[in-house]
């Protein structure tokens, strides 16, 4: 039968024949090729080896390698183009006179991969392969070799300062062999620094110890004159003259590199003539970095950016010419809250570990490992095994003596490891404070022989470097050595009981000499001051004693980053340990001298229509060398309270804000110190504008 067909019809099937007559189309995109990507960079002495994957054969690429100081978004430079079905593609390393170790890797067009870089270096004909010892314990910075040997020591430290080791703009040339061209720039060690640690490295390794080098980067005129200063550090309020690396320019990258490769190559010789060095710390406790790390202020994302950055570059730097030679970052106690200041000056610990790790697996994995520096909650209070801060779970506010035993487990973690591995641990930085008379120097002995013997039965960590050897002025107050102070320069101090307690250490004498520091800790057994297995949970059972008040009207710790702040030594929000074993939340305000005026935080606060509004909280002074402070508060000028209070006691303030509800006021909370501000840690606890007693 015939049917009529519509003019609509018609033009259907013409359109379906002329689709048939089309070529077919590629693949469905599930099954097309994925896109050229980059899986791995081996470099040889002379070339580059990237092992590719994806792509097929009809498509041709192009690989684009990124200076080291140039952003993810800059063109780049191009290096090679080919047929993409290569697996495999070998370049020249050397570009002109720029070496691409330290260059990134992209397929061009495709920036939604991170460019990665070389993450194998093949071993350097000449040199030695660097080896661990297995002994762990240590000195940091000895101030005599025969006294650190005769402590039965495996391992020193030592800082070694990268301007140090340039020869200042406008000084005469050098001999030939302390002159290195890289990347375009002539760089000209000084051989006299370059002696001093020939004549210091070389005695430690003669006398059986491994060294690991503290690099550092101090803020000094002739730093700043040689380029390697991050340009964003804030030299002025630095307080402790060290900063961040300059990796933003040529000259800041060759210099960086080129140094710390002088320093591989010299100290891993076979023939061990200038001695050895195993490790390279890249800086000071990171995480603090405001203080320990200057790049002024600055987030997360920008602190990990940046100390990636070091770390990678200083591994390629030294795995050049150094196997088994280690790189790591330096890390505080702190944990999971950032130090007391603003959030720009610190970075919780943890958070910078999981960021870094992200970045380094980004990038091309490579194993970075940790020196942590794990003191006691209070550097002035010896006993570990009361830091209320130090629990038992990963989010604990810190990580000391008390529960190392965290820290690798959290490394341990699937989404922490280095290509399948946990990274390592070093203590590089740890010790305990001297308090006064016979008994103080049993305390710290006590507290060195509880830390150790947890120390060395916890999986994970290879060093337990002491700080100090020796007792030394300029260290605000802290006696940590096992040494009293010197009498006179090139002496040495006195022993502590501690001398003996560490000589003592890793032998088999050790548990029968030290159970006098068992009762100091509540035990009858080493067993009990036993590490503790695990496995931990995520969040510590321990903060179920953290105090916070219900609901308040303005939170004075939440907002202390909106306050300002006048003539303090110090200030911020701080996680308090309290008398009766709690914790809380916390505004420290260090007054300054007793000729000056007040400390104060200012608060705009908005009082709103609450009715009978009060401000309440807990005036404490945490320092017991404290002579007492005076705490103020005004309101729009008019003292409305003046407290004098002593270490110890904390009693609960509430100021009455009646007269100033529905108005947006002035709130000055001020310190004054007595004779002297020296020991005046001074806290607000748990301050806050509350709805008041009358009505509830």
């Amino acid at each position: 039968m015939h049917a009529d067909v519509s003019p609509a019809r018609v033009a259907a099937l013409l359109i379906a024949a002329f689709l048939l007559l089309l070529p077919a189309p590629p693949a469905a995109a599930e099954e097309a090729a994925p896109a050229r990507s980059i899986d791995r960079i081996a470099a040889g002495p002379e070339t580059l080896r990237i092992r590719l994957s994806g792509g097929n054969d009809r498509e041709r690429f192009r690989l684009v390698a990124l200076h080291a100081w140039e952003p993810d978004d800059a063109v780049g430079t191009l290096v090679h183009a080919g047929p993409g079905g290569e697996e495999t593609v070998e370049i020249p390393r050397r570009l002109g006179d720029r070496d691409l170790l330290f260059s990134r890797f992209l397929v061009e067009g495709d920036r939604r991969r991170p460019a990665r870089w070389a993450t194998s270096l093949e071993p350097p004909a000449e040199g030695t392969q660097i080896r661990w010892p297995a002994a762990r314990k240590g000195v940091a910075v000895p101030d005599s070799i025969d006294d650190a040997v005769e402590l039965g020591s495996a391992h020193v430290t030592v800082n070694v300062e990268l301007g140090s080791l340039l020869l200042p703009p406008g000084a005469e040339d050098p001999p030939a062999a302390f002159i290195v061209n890289r990347d375009g720039q002539r760089l000209r060690f000084d051989p006299a620094t370059v002696r001093h640690w020939d004549e210091q490295i070389g005695e430690m390794t003669r006398r059986g110890l491994h060294v690991t080098v503290v690099f550092l980067n101090q803020l000094q005129k002739v730093a700043a004159a040689k380029g390697v200063i991050h340009p964003a550090t804030n030299v002025e309020e630095a307080l402790f003259d060290l900063g961040a690396f300059n990796l933003t320019d040529a000259r800041g990258v060759a210099s960086y590199t080129a140094v710390l490769g002088f320093l591989a190559e010299r100290y891993s010789r076979a023939d061990r003539r200038y001695g050895h060095v195993g490790g390279y710390i890249v800086g000071n406790e990171i995480d603090s970095h405001w203080t320990w790390h200057n790049m002024g202020e600055a987030d997360l994302a920008a602190v990990a950016r940046q100390h990636e950055r070091e770390l990678r570059l200083a591994w390629l730097a030294v795995r050049e010419h150094a196997p088994g030679a280690r790189v790591f970052t330096s890390l505080t106690h702190s944990w999971s809250r950032p130090n007391a200041r603003a959030p720009l000056r610190n970075t919780a610990g943890r958070e910078l570990l999981e960021a870094l790790t992200r970045l380094s697996r980004a990038g091309g994995d490579f194993d970075w490992d940790i020196a942590h520096h794990p003191y006691p909650q209070n550097l002035f209070d010896p006993r570990f095994w009361d830091d209320q801060l130090a629990m038992f779970g990963f989010d604990t506010p810190m990580i000391t003596f008390a529960n190392l035993e965290l820290l690798p487990a959290f490394l341990a973690r699937p989404e922490m490891l280095c290509n399948g591995e946990p990274r390592r641990v070093i203590l590089s930085e740890q010790g305990f404070h001297t308090l006064p008379g016979v008994e103080g120097e049993r305390l710290q002995a006590a507290a060195l022989a509880l830390a150790a013997y947890r120390i060395f039965r916890i999986d994970g960590i290879d060093a337990f470097i002491l700080h100090r050897h020796a007792d030394a002025a300029g260290e605000g107050g802290l006696l940590l050595g096992l040494r009293h102070l010197a009498p006179a320069p090139g002496e040495l101090g006195p022993k502590k009981l501690a001398w003996d307690v560490f000589r003592a250490m890793e032998t088999p004498a050790f548990e029968s000499s030290a159970a006098f520091a068992l009762p100091y800790a509540g035990h009858e057994r080493w067993e009990e001051a036993a590490p503790r297995p695990g496995p931990f949970p995520e969040h510590a059972p321990e903060w179920a004693g953290f105090k916070r008040r219900e609901a308040p009207l303005v939170d004075l710790t939440a907002a202390a980053d909106q306050a300002r702040f006048e003539n303090d030594l110090d200030h911020g929000v701080k996680l308090l340990s309290l008398p009766d074993g709690g914790m809380a939340d916390a505004l420290y305000l260090h007054p300054n001298t007793p000729d000056g005026p007040a400390a104060a935080a200012v608060f705009a606060v908005d009082l709103g229509d609450a009715e009978a509004p009060e401000l309440a909280f807990s005036p404490y002074v945490a320092k017991p060398g404290s002579d007492g402070v005076l705490f103020r508060v005004r309101v729009d000028g008019e003292e409305l309270l003046a407290a004098p209070v002593r270490f110890g006691s904390m009693q609960e303030q509430r100021v009455d804000l009646s007269a100033f509800a529905g108005r947006r006021v002035e709130l000055r909370l001020e310190t004054e110190p007595g004779a002297t501000s020296a020991y005046d840690e001074a806290y607000f606890v748990s301050p806050a504008v509350v709805r008041g007693r009358r009505s509830d």
